[in-house]
């Protein structure tokens, strides 16, 4: 017996009551089924929820109080499915209260019109094909095909302008959405829509606007308001290239509006900062980048003088060409690894006794030597004492100390056992 759906007679309504038919109980059925782990799952004569299909996510509840976290539907019959934990007692023959989150509801009604109404308006502007639509927790995003339109093949931010401005338009306008159902395909097919049909019967068509316009009007399942002005806002926030066709990321309704407070409050965060409006601020983050771009520039020249300054510095103290049994120990408080990875390129060629060049700021060792140790066996060999992890080269390995402490004991290992 196929479940009545009371919201495609009203997609208005929060509640209502049913008659319990069956509760599936058993985890290998409800899985089989679609379920969503192995909470119960209630079948009812009738109901107000929308189960999950078309791209919306199902509507959520409560059934007799016990929460309904997912609702789904297989071969006409909807299976309303308790919450993890939530038990059940009653027996079918009973009749229940149903109440729906319509906070739920009313967002994904906003969101589902939304891409119908961008739809529209990307068929409308260039013949763009809906060939997929996901309706995410943080975005949605609409799949564009141009294959209806061979003279346009690459999207743009003027055509995405384009789009958005004729969407919102819509709204404006509070075109009316209307829906239609039909039996079988034939029948569907009387009315002019955008995509073929699918499906060969019991099919639903939604239209926003003109019923004359094809572009208006597609085979959907969802629930949509009434009319576009309830969607209140569209946005779409960007746009990429996604297996030969153009993926649209965007927002409507409740979401969009929080969407934009927000980008709004960092736009002002921005504004404060850099001591601009909205119409001058790109400029004078340009200006503040260029400004940045030739400091680093700068810093890296006096890096490099720096760290060649350093280079000499060491080979001038500790005597590298002089073989013997010798270790030389240097810190360096401001320096990283990739500096002092540099400093031994200057250097390696000049080393002919053990260095240990140190990091401060990463507590990391690197040793370097030209023939008379092996640093990387030294390193596997014995940092591990001092919970040392690392390793390399003959000529040149590294190690990196979780602690201060243990680094200096390693330190003070390399100064016992290999100075002469």
């Amino acid at each position: 017996m196929k479940t009545e759906k009371l919201y495609q007679k009203d997609v208005y309504r929060k509640n209502g009551t049913a008659l319990l038919l069956d509760v599936i109980a058993n985890p290998a059925e409800i899985a089989e089924l679609g379920g969503k782990g192995d909470a119960p799952c209630l079948v009812l004569n009738q109901t107000v929820f929308f189960p999950e299909g078309g791209g919306q996510p199902s509507d959520q509840g409560t059934i007799e109080g016990k929460r309904i976290a997912f609702v789904f539907e297989r071969d006409g019959v909807v299976y309303h499915q308790l919450e993890k934990g939530e038990g059940w007692s009653i027996r079918p023959g009973a009749r229940l209260e149903l109440q729906i989150d319509w906070d739920r509801r009313f967002r994904n009604m906003q969101r589902h019109c939304g891409e119908h109404i961008l739809s529209a308006a990307f068929y409308d502007l260039c013949g763009g094909v809906n060939r997929g639509f996901h309706m995410g927790e943080d975005h949605m995003t609409i799949d564009i095909s141009l294959e209806e339109n061979p003279d346009c093949t690459e999207m743009t931010d003027e055509w995405i302008r384009a789009v958005e401005l004729r969407a919102n338009q819509y709204i404006w306008e509070d075109a009316p959405v209307t829906t239609v159902f039909c039996n079988t395909r034939e029948e569907a097919e009387r009315y002019p829509m955008r995509k073929k049909l699918q499906l060969e019967k019991d099919i639903t068509l939604v239209c926003v606007g003109d019923p004359e316009n094809a572009s208006g009007r597609v085979a959907c399942c969802g629930t949509h308001p009434s009319s576009a002005g309830q969607v209140g806002v569209i946005k779409i926030y960007g746009y990429e290239k996604n297996k030969g066709m153009f993926r649209i990321y965007c927002e409507a309704g409740r979401d969009a509006f929080t969407r934009y407070c927000l980008l709004g409050d960092v736009v002002k965060k921005l504004g404060r900062k850099y001591s601009a409006d909205e119409t001058a601020l790109q400029e004078k983050i340009e200006a503040q980048e260029q400004k940045n771009k030739e400091m680093r520039q700068e810093f890296f020249e006096l890096r490099k003088i720096c760290l060649a300054e350093k280079a000499e510095e060491i080979c001038g103290i500790c005597g590298l060409r002089e073989k013997g049994k010798k270790v030389f120990v240097r810190e360096f408080p401001q320096f990283k690894v990739d500096d002092l990875l540099n400093l031994c390129k200057q250097i390696s060629e000049e080393v002919k006794t053990l260095i240990a060049l140190v990091s401060e700021k990463e507590n990391t060792v690197i040793l370097l030597c030209h023939g008379s140790v092996d640093c990387n066996k030294l390193i596997k060999d014995n940092a591990g004492v001092w919970n040392g992890k690392g390793g390399g080269r003959p000529d040149c390995a590294r190690v990196m100390f979780s602690g201060r402490d243990d680094l200096d004991c390693f330190l003070e290992y390399l100064k016992k056992s290999y100075e002469g």
